[in-house]
């Protein structure tokens, strides 16, 4: 399942072909694979901790353990790229949409894109499980952002 805001719903019409494949700085972050510690799970890149911070920091930190991954998780994907920060993005999803191991669970893979004159090119992407009553992003809200956002379901 996929949700787009309107904004991300013009970026992706205006696209013209994706790239093919990853740049080699992204498809380092997915061929390290995943890593599960304690309930949650993280890129294997980004976290080398065998355990998790107390409960009470991250409730007052992140509010949630889904918070947490996904602050973790967060990464600019034009910090993994040269051009075509957009494109690269997209694809990443698609790619990360391919190797996610479901036995992990379901996760929520959101891409946050921005292209503005006061910043330039600005584009995240995040992921975290999917947990009863918990909710980094309410996509029933996914219009009241101020960028494009895509969340999809994975």
């Amino acid at each position: 399942m996929i949700f787009t805001n309107q904004r991300m719903r013009r970026y992706l019409a205006d696209m013209g072909s994706v790239p093919v494949s990853l740049s080699s700085d992204l498809r380092k972050l997915i061929d390290a694979g995943f890593c599960s510690v304690d309930g949650c799970v993280f890129f294997c890149a980004f976290f080398d901790g065998r355990v998790l911070p107390e409960k009470d920091f991250i409730v007052s930190s992140f509010h949630d353990l889904s918070g947490y991954e996904a602050s973790i998780n967060k990464f600019h994907v034009e910090d993994y790229c040269d051009s075509d920060v957009f494109g690269y993005a997209v694809s990443f999803v698609n790619e990360f949409s391919n190797h996610w191991d479901k036995r992990l669970g379901k996760a929520a893979l959101i891409m946050d894109y921005d292209n503005g004159p006061e910043v330039g090119v600005v584009c995240t992407v995040r992921f975290h499980l999917l947990r009863e009553g918990e909710s980094w992003l309410d996509c029933k809200r996914i219009d009241d952002f101020p960028s494009a956002i895509l969340v999809k379901y994975v």
